[in-house]
């Protein structure tokens, strides 16, 4: 953690050196999700999941965005974004215009809802797929199916950071709706170009509280 923070602190300090921080947009990411195979243990709490699955735990991040010319310092966006989101935010900041006719860009331009030229939430749902095992958020819910296993799952993440209960037999209209959302946005997925050569388990009956000391993450399936 030192080394990365003196990492971007070099950085920072050699564009205001050079007379270019204001005008220089600075990301601060990362990958998604800590992998709990390290066996370190706690490596996303208060969140369940970890790399390579669509539990909070998997796919939130840190997300900082620096830019003194385009954006006020302090904000903070409350909406679901994607990193995909990166390129067409860029793009917008330099004036660079996107390809024309269908859209070939999942991402959104961020730049109008952080300078509060827009409010609400950037895109209906946020949604993830990779083959068979799917995922989407929608407002304060996450549902996530995996058709191998014939298996919904639906959390309400604001009630239950560490998606422990199970909403989707007590809440079957939300499960419809998400479901909805979800065939939305896959209707403007770009097909891929090679098939998924495995799928990532939904682990949600193997270990409802967390995996035993010792037990393997993730299982893979053919």
């Amino acid at each position: 953690i030192e080394c990365l923070d003196n990492a971007v602190g070099m950085i920072t300090e050699k564009l205001e050196e050079l007379g270019l921080d204001d005008n220089t947009i600075v990301i601060f990411t990362s990958d998604n999700g800590a992998a709990e195979y390290t066996r370190i243990p706690n490596t996303n709490q208060p969140f369940r999941g970890s790399k390579l699955n669509y539990y909070q735990g998997g796919v939130v991040v840190p997300y900082l965005m620096k830019w003194p010319n385009g954006l006020a310092p302090g904000k903070v966006f409350h909406h679901p974004v994607s990193q995909m989101d990166i390129f067409p935010t860029i793009a917008a900041a330099i004036g660079a215009p996107l390809p024309k006719g269908e859209p070939i860009v999942d991402g959104v331009n961020l730049l109008p809802y952080l300078q509060d030229k827009k409010t609400g939430p950037p895109r209906e749902g946020l949604a993830w797929r990779s083959g068979r095992y799917k995922a989407v958020l929608y407002g304060d819910y996450r549902l996530q199916i995996d058709e191998n296993q014939n298996k919904t799952v639906l959390y309400n993440i604001k009630d239950d950071v560490g998606e422990r209960h199970d909403l989707a037999s007590s809440h079957p209209d939300t499960v419809e709706l998400l479901k909805g959302v979800l065939e939305r946005a896959e209707s403007k997925f770009v097909e891929p170009i090679w098939q998924t050569p495995f799928y990532t388990a939904l682990p949600v009956d193997i270990w409802p509280n967390g995996p035993p000391e010792g037990a393997p993450v993730m299982y893979f399936g053919g």
